[in-house]
């Protein structure tokens, strides 16, 4: 599949076709190169598919902080908050986020 999607965003060089090409590499365990395709057409006008998956890689690079605006972007260009990807994506970024504070918390 990511041959294909990578071929149509050599065509099209959208956001729509990042956002797939995005989601292939994401399974692929490519993330590294998935978020930097994704960052590069992350204007407001990207589909809410494309905040999404650059929400889910931002969150396995660590990027907490990234993450939630990724995802609050995604839901702000459409995506639905009761999807059980954005419901599972909003659970792992909060989950993330209370790691964090409590890491912080706990420092002397």
């Amino acid at each position: 599949a990511k041959r294909y999607f990578a071929r149509a965003h050599e065509k099209a060089q959208s956001s729509l076709t990042a956002a797939n090409l995005g989601a292939a590499m994401l399974m692929l365990g490519e993330n590294d190169a998935a978020r930097e395709l994704m960052r590069a057409g992350a204007d407001p006008q990207a589909p809410a598919e494309l905040h999404a998956n650059l929400a889910q890689a931002e969150l396995l690079a660590g990027q907490v902080d990234k993450a939630r605006e990724s995802l609050r972007r995604a839901l702000a260009a459409g995506a639905d908050a009761r999807s059980p990807r954005v419901v599972a994506l909003e659970r792992l970024v909060g989950d993330a986020e209370a790691k964090a504070a409590s890491a912080t918390a706990a420092k002397p």
